[in-house]
């Protein structure tokens, strides 16, 4: 561990206490001399435990739950309900999220006897006679209301500390229930959000008052979020859990959940799926039929969702006069006892609208789904009302755009659907849009039949002039996911089966799949069948056990956050401490994820030398980050792991050190996760391997940071002396950049005479140093010169995907972006998901890159134009490129339909970043070059292109040039004998120099501009007087040494080295306050 001091951190007293302390999960030593205790978890007065009374309390409370329920049931608590426990002891409330069979009633059950004077809601009486029977079972006197009056007589007296009845039974005899509890369990919370009474009689139970409801409602209106916490409320209030919604909540008062007892209730959903997805090119309903005897019991049968109700009966027929037992899915009641013993099938359409392929839910009976034919949706275009026609122009806007059709159409394509968009989820827009949407409507008809050969001639939808049939993605998605759900604790497995009668539809169904799950499909011909059987069958039986954890996943920001929670449904949230804490379901684990906002911790200011004492850095808990710290240490307790998923980079480590010793006292249990892409495979990958904090990251950091900090400093106090400016600073690595501006611009005043001539739009220029000579030439130059061609060669040109030095640059010179922009563009790019971690010097491809990248060439240009390339050996970083095979007219109809916000200038920067990559991952473009000899000078252009590759996704400029007499235009011009810098090339020189690194080029500049040392005026970079006055001082100092860009270089060489464990940290932190103090 490295020696440090967090200030204000110690978990017991508030005071400071060294790294050490918190590696080993203890208090600060005064404190643990005070407890004379080596272990914190043996201290049961919880009143000596100060700040860490709240964990200490709710550890034993623990300790004696765990054993009550033991006691009870003969068994352990799972992981889910220990971390539940926790919760409830730290007296929070909350929603169960968690499979079925997970043991949520019985839970519910116990704790409300352990706790007493408890409130349990059913939402039916036999689930109420259910419990009390339960109850009855453990030896606990609870009172249930099952129907007799003197139960109804016991109420009205209070006469119980348990009270079982239905939610019916309180919202109908409030009246009669006063007492106030300390913990409500409902178990039928659809129910309770029907009703703004039933939510008020719940707050009013907890032990909340009218006046504090009203008052917090009106606040939430005015959002005035901050005063809420400021209501005079009660010290003490009960706790309330609830089962997860499975419907929309109806009344706006379900906010008073979400502010005054911290989480919210929404309809969570899961993305979770076990599924084989399989295809076989024949569709015949003989085929089908073949299937369905082959595959055997537990199976759903669907027809497209575009073919008649009239249709599916004629198959039924044909199934049933081909000795198989089918049913409808109308008739799906009265057979269903059939369909679990084994004796028949269900027939359906694969649409989310069909009930067979949306609402049902039977894990342990359906083993497998069978489509005959692609799921598919038919739009008539004489019918389709706007509604329809958004969601059809969402498909055909890439194919269309990929078919080359007019740039004016395409926007107004673009346009439409942004207007659309904001009607499509109202019931009747007002009278104005109503005509507007009108004329869009027709505009767009219009346009389809306009390219309805273009679209006709896609590989991916079915046109005949009059109807669009694409595939359903949704629809399959839907219909297949029976086969895969939670059952008694633990995802099955399941399989689903094509039988393509459309390959454009397929062929359109696969690649949504890819963008919407990283979902292939197998032919069936390649799949060992028995085996995987075999396979579906044990994941639903009886001993069939999967190991179920809880862990709590920390992430730099909350876009990061949202993303990931995202992977796996709509998830649960909870506001603890004004931080959002996520929490999604996996197949073995509950997820909590939360944010940390970057850094939480910064040295001090007026401590030691300026945050270094004794050569160790002293830290503290930076201005508004307590809140968050505090909300992560209840979390930590709550989960039994924690991953600490911070960026892949040495500040990503030195805030993933802090979280961890942060968090130690309160979870031991504590790892580092690294990803480098943010997609659901990457996470799940980096989950299962997980790895520890790698310290010598953090020295380097700490090297960086320190020297910044002194040189900073003591550079800015002198120059703050000096011009008797105190708003003046100056760093280690941006002044030795603002003195090649400095210098550059001085340059400028240089000037040389060129003379320009111009030949079939080609500029040539001779410089001279005076203007005499320029003159000469310029005479002796007829109206027409004589242009030889000196050689010729043919070239083979690859491309190599971005890194961060060369993102920067060519964004700066084809897209006219600065550093700043592009780093913040693709920083929410990477966040959303969408590209790899944006700052590194690798130009390497992973192997699923490259199978990313063959995927596309082989459907857009064929596999004989896709050529494999790494670039470098394996390492941790990876060059920037795209997660998934989706090109930028993809990507925005993937956004339309997710509903993601991207601008224009995300599109622009991710369509650059993903033809560079798949351009990489492409053959050699065979090219012509040829020097001409031109008056004076050999200039090689390219001429010709003479085999495509990559340039058919990243072209290449070719110059129509040739040889013999030629007319010119010439001028004579004065000119600075240098350009000013371009953002481009001031990065290039940092990377060239070895000043600054990937993730810290774009904030020199940005630093430089803020402070008025530089401005940019069309794309160009110049000093400012303040910036030539600042050098100046500087460079006449002392202290000119520590900013020349050779010591700046050698000081990121240690860093390196120091990161390699090459180094020592600590020799070189001496170092450096040798020369400075």
């Amino acid at each position: 561990m490295i020696n440090m001091i967090y200030k204000k951190s110690c978990p017991r007293c508030g005071g400071d206490i060294s790294s050490y302390n918190l590696e080993a999960g203890v208090f600060c030593d005064k404190c643990m001399q005070d407890l004379q205790t080596d272990n914190i978890a043996d201290i049961e007065n919880c009143d000596i435990m100060k700040n860490y009374e709240l964990f200490c309390k709710a550890r034993l409370e623990f300790k004696e739950f765990e054993l009550f329920f033991k006691n009870k049931t003969g068994n352990i608590l799972n992981p889910i309900q220990r971390m539940w426990a926790k919760r409830f002891f730290l007296g929070s409330s909350f929603v169960l999220l968690a499979p079925t069979g997970i043991g949520k009633t019985t839970f519910g059950l116990l704790l409300s006897a352990f706790v007493n004077k408890s409130y349990i809601m059913f939402p039916t009486k036999l689930l109420v006679k259910q419990a009390l029977n339960k109850y009855k079972e453990w030896g606990i006197n609870a009172l249930a209301y099952t129907g007799k009056k003197e139960e109804k007589e016991k109420i009205k007296k209070g006469e119980y500390d348990i009270l079982v009845t239905t939610t019916q039974f309180m919202y109908k005899n409030r009246a009669i229930i006063n007492k106030k509890f300390n913990l409500i369990f409902v178990d039928d919370v659809d129910s309770i959000l029907k009703s703004g009474k039933k939510i008020n009689d719940i707050l009013l139970l907890l032990g909340f008052d009218e006046k504090t409801l009203e008052k917090t409602l009106a606040l939430i209106k005015e959002k005035k979020y901050d005063e809420i916490k400021k209501l005079n409320k009660k010290s003490i209030y009960g706790n309330l859990i609830v089962s997860s919604a499975t419907a929309n909540p109806k009344s706006k008062r379900v906010l008073l959940f979400k502010y005054l007892l911290g989480f919210e209730i929404s309809r969570p959903s899961f993305n979770l799926r076990n599924i084989e997805d399989l295809y076989e090119e024949e569709c015949s309903w003989e085929k089908s039929a073949k299937w369905i005897k082959k595959l055997g019991r537990g199976g759903l049968v669907f027809l497209p969702g575009s073919e008649t109700k009239e249709k599916l009966n004629d198959y039924i027929k044909y199934l049933q006069e081909h000795d198989i037992k089918v049913y409808s899915y109308e008739e799906f009641e009265e057979h269903l006892e059939e369909f679990k013993e084994g004796r028949c099938c269900f027939a359906g359409f694969a649409s989310y609208r069909n009930p067979l392929a949306r609402g049902l839910d039977l894990p342990e009976h359906i083993r497998y789904t069978l489509f005959t034919g692609v799921p598919k949706m038919v739009f008539d275009l004489s019918e389709t009302n706007y509604r329809a026609l958004y969601f059809i122009m969402i498909e055909l806007l890439s194919v269309l755009a990929e078919s080359g059709i007019s740039d004016v159409d395409l926007e107004k394509i673009k346009y439409a659907l942004e207007y659309l968009k904001r009607y499509v989820f109202i019931i009747k827009p007002s009278g104005s849009a109503e005509e507007k949407i009108a004329k869009i409507t027709e505009q767009l008809r219009g346009l389809i039949q306009k390219y309805d050969s273009l679209i006709k001639n896609s590989k991916e939808i079915n046109f005949d002039g009059e109807k669009i049939i694409i595939a359903d993605v949704t629809g399959y998605i839907q219909a297949s996911g029976r086969s895969s759900r939670f059952y008694k604790g633990h995802l099955t497995k399941g399989f689903s089966l094509v039988l393509i009668d459309s390959q454009k539809a397929f062929y359109s169904l696969q690649k949504k799949l890819k963008w919407f799950g990283n979902i292939e499909f197998k032919n069936i011909k390649n799949v060992n069948l028995k085996q995987l059987i075999n396979e579906v069958d044990e994941s639903r039986k009886e001993n069939f056990k999967t190991a179920f954890n809880t862990a709590f996943v920390i992430v730099e920001s909350p876009t990061k956050a949202k993303t990931i929670s995202g992977f796996f449904g709509n998830p649960s949230k909870r506001i603890i401490n004004n931080t959002a804490v996520y929490e999604v379901l996996l197949e073995n684990r509950v997820l909590l994820i939360a944010a940390s906002i970057g850094h939480d911790f910064d040295l001090v200011k007026d401590e030691g030398v300026w945050g270094v004492k004794d050569f160790v850095p002293i830290y503290e808990i930076i201005e508004n980050k307590e809140e968050i710290l505090k909300a992560f240490r209840i979390t930590s307790f709550e989960a039994a792991e924690i991953y600490v998923a911070t960026d892949p980079d040495r500040e990503g480590e030195k805030i993933a050190l802090d979280l961890t010793l942060s968090n130690k006292p309160y979870n031991k249990n504590i790892k580092r996760m690294e990803f480098h892409e943010i997609t659901k495979t990457a996470f799940y990958k980096t989950l299962n391997n997980p790895r520890n904090i790698n310290l010598n990251f953090v020295k380097a950091q700490l090297l960086r940071r320190i020297a910044d900090r002194w040189i900073g400093f003591k550079i800015s106090l002198y120059l703050q002396k000096l011009l008797k400016n105190s708003r003046l600073s100056a760093g280690r690595v941006q002044t030795p950049v603002l003195k090649w501006i400095c210098d550059r611009t001085e340059e400028l005043k240089e000037k040389f005479f060129t003379v320009r001539i111009t030949v079939d739009n080609i500029n040539i220029d001779f410089d001279f140093d005076k203007k005499e000579e320029a003159e000469k030439f310029l005479i002796s130059l007829g109206e027409k010169i004589e242009i030889k061609k000196i050689s010729s060669q043919k070239d083979k040109l690859f491309e190599r995907p971005f890194n961060t030095s060369s993102l920067l640059k060519e964004a700066s010179q084809k897209l006219k972006f600065s550093p700043q922009t592009t780093m913040r563009l693709a920083q929410d790019l990477f966040e959303k998901g969408f590209i790899t971690y944006h700052r590194t010097d690798s130009h390497r491809i992973s192997d699923l890159g490259i199978s990313i990248a063959k995927s596309y060439i082989s459907d857009n240009f064929g596999i004989e134009f896709f050529k494999p390339r790494s670039f470098e050996n394996i390492g941790a970083h990876e060059a920037i490129r795209t997660t998934a095979s989706m090109d930028m007219n993809d990507l925005r109809v993937f956004i339309l339909q997710k509903g993601i916000e991207l601008s224009d200038r995300h599109l622009k920067l991710y369509d650059l970043i993903f033809r560079k990559f798949i351009a990489s991952q492409m053959k050699e473009t065979t090219v012509l070059k040829e020097t001409f000899l031109i008056v004076t000078q050999q200039k090689e252009f390219i001429t010709q292109i003479l085999e495509d590759g990559f340039n058919l996704v990243y072209p290449i400029k070719t110059v129509k040039f040739t040889e013999g007499e030629k007319e010119i235009d010439k001028t004579l011009l004065n000119k600075p004998k240098v350009k000013p810098y371009t953002y481009a090339e001031i990065i290039e020189e940092m990377k060239t120099k070895g000043i600054g690194r990937p993730s810290t080029y774009a904030v020199i500049i940005e630093k430089l501009l803020e402070r008025k040392y530089i401005t940019e005026k069309k794309g160009y970079i110049f000093s400012t007087r303040l910036g030539f006055r600042v050098i100046k001082e500087i460079f006449e100092s002392e202290y000119q040494e520590f900013v020349d860009e050779k010591f700046t270089a050698a000081l990121e060489a240690s860093m390196d080295e120091i990161e390699k464990g090459e180094k020592s940290y600590e020799e070189e932190i001496k170092k450096i306050f040798s020369l400075l103090f």
